[in-house]
């Protein structure tokens, strides 16, 4: 590995990606790079957004790494490392492809669909390169094949490689998902005295967040040594989190082994739910998400706002979700780490103000595509489409999300990459929906999830009482063949996954 990357394109879009080095308009696959949206895994606080998402991307590109160098792409014979004919004879990704992918070529057929169990991730269906690195992914975090499906096959591929299965138990280990035995112990050592097992301490942990209390000290015979324990209690933390996100006001978590052999664990409480802020603390109170997204529109300009939530029943998953319709994708705003304030983070590269600038262009801009096709005999239905139809006939899409994400323009995932350049991907769809729809005072939201098992944003609004779902992503093009995604109910979204209670929960707190 040469280069380790940190970027963004804000959140849910491009996660990660690796590629070979490339100098000169040479290709090296003896290095590589791997970059890493930094917004899509951690906030501006260092805060985890999703640690096994984390986990699995990350063994995913490295997949990419250890199964495309030059042990097993020579780039002398191929054009780059996905072609064949460059797949080295004898080589673990030549013998994977021989024996799951000759006949379907490296585009493979798209058929997750129709063969489910010929693949162990949707994403895979499509590419060879991917279904090997998903593969490789899944055999690491998962457990042996118990079925005879292809996809097991695929992954039994993996465990009768001797090199592979030392290199999973080292990585497992690594992550703290297998625990390494203590030097000077054997199996006939006496066991020490237990008083929990790690499932015994999750559940200690569990009930103290539940009750919002400190975790009792614990003597913990978990199976690692003292010096590991703390970093295990911390794993099972964070696995507790992504099991139970209404959790997340446990924002942080301490633990030390005391020279008494007791564990003591501290866990840090946003102030909102246990109504210790600190002495002499200022800052606008907020009792409900439809005040929080106007507070947050009303600062803007400043790094941070501080705020005093008055709602215990408040998810910080809720409030960040809300606050997501803030700022149109250049000026991201977060509940910060304690819950005390929302932080207002300049997007794209840019400063403050060039970031408040964008998005004031942004807002003119939808006024004037308004103002042109709007006329005043117009019924909100009928206002809806006009702007609908402007967008999906004027924005093009900007495949180089697929093909060069590196070289793609931030402003692609803006309204201003839709309504100034005319190129976007669908958080510039989506938004540039959003403040059409503004403009013409419909309420709305945008809606982020997967279509396809892609990550996709789409827009929820209110057209003559009803709430209907709009994805002009996916209708672009077809003003003239009718479109599909307009103004259409939830089951008409059917290779669509989101949060559909959320979605409708936001509408009515925004929009009561």
């Amino acid at each position: 590995m040469a280069e380790f990357n940190l970027f963004t394109d804000g959140t849910s879009n491009v996660l990660a990606y690796t590629s070979p080095i490339r100098e000169e308009g040479v290709t090296d696959n003896t290095r590589f790079s791997i970059s890493i949206d930094y917004f899509d895994v951690y906030d501006e606080n260092g805060e985890k957004r999703d640690w096994s998402k984390l986990t699995y991307t990350i063994l995913h590109e490295y997949g990419h790494v250890l199964l495309e160098d030059e042990t097993q792409v020579d780039l002398t014979v191929g054009r780059d490392t996905h072609d064949p004919a460059g797949f080295v004879e004898g080589a673990f990704r030549r013998a994977f492809y021989d024996a799951f992918w000759r006949e379907l070529g490296v585009s493979g057929a798209g058929d997750y669909d129709r063969s489910p169990t010929h693949y162990v991730s949707r994403y895979g269906a499509n590419y060879f390169h991917e279904d090997i690195a998903d593969t490789f992914a899944v055999f690491v975090l998962g457990g042996e094949p118990g079925k005879n499906t292809v996809a097991e096959e695929k992954l039994r591929f993996f465990w009768r490689d001797p090199d592979m299965t030392a290199l999973r138990s080292a990585v497992r280990e690594n992550l703290g998902l297998e625990w390494p035995k203590r030097a000077g112990t054997s199996s006939s050592s006496p066991a020490p005295p237990v008083a929990a097992t790690l499932e015994e301490l999750e559940q200690k942990l569990m009930e103290a967040i539940v009750a919002v209390e400190q975790p009792p000290a614990l003597a913990c015979a978990a199976p690692v040594g003292s010096a590991e324990l703390p970093m295990a209690v911390k794993n099972l933390y964070y696995s507790i989190l992504s099991d139970h996100p209404e959790y997340k006001y446990a924002y942080d978590l301490t633990s030390e082994v005391g020279e008494d052999g007791l564990l003591r664990c501290k866990v840090s409480y946003m102030p909102y739910r246990t109504g210790a802020y600190p002495a002499g603390f200022q800052g606008i109170e907020v009792d409900g998400l439809d005040r929080l997204v106007e507070v947050a529109r009303g600062g803007l300009s400043q790094e941070s706002i501080p705020i005093r939530i008055t709602e215990p029943t408040l998810t910080v998953d809720a409030m960040n979700r809300a606050l997501q319709q803030v700022g149109g994708g250049w000026l991201l705003c977060q509940l910060s780490r304690d819950g005390t304030a929302i932080t207002v983070t300049p997007q794209g590269g840019l400063s403050r103000e060039e970031a408040l600038n964008r998005l004031a262009q942004s807002e003119c801009l939808a006024r004037q595509v308004y103002e042109e096709i709007v006329t005043a005999e117009m019924g909100k239905a009928a206002q809806a489409e006009a702007l609908y139809a402007y967008l999906t006939e004027q924005v093009r899409y900007d495949f180089r999300y697929y093909s060069q994400p590196g070289e793609m323009p931030y402003s692609a995932t803006t309204a201003y990459g839709a309504l100034h350049d005319h190129l976007a991907i669908c958080g510039g769809y989506a938004q540039a929906f959003q403040m059409l729809l503004q403009q013409a005072e419909i309420p709305c939201i945008t809606v982020s999830g997967k279509m396809g098992g892609e990550n996709h944003m789409w827009v929820l609004a209110q057209v003559d009482g009803q709430w209907l779902y709009f994805d002009p992503t996916s209708d672009r093009g077809r003003v003239d063949y009718g479109f599909q995604y307009f103004g259409v109910g939830e089951d008409a979204l059917l290779r669509y996954t989101w949060d559909r209670e959320g979605a409708r929960s936001l509408t009515e707190a925004l929009f009561p």
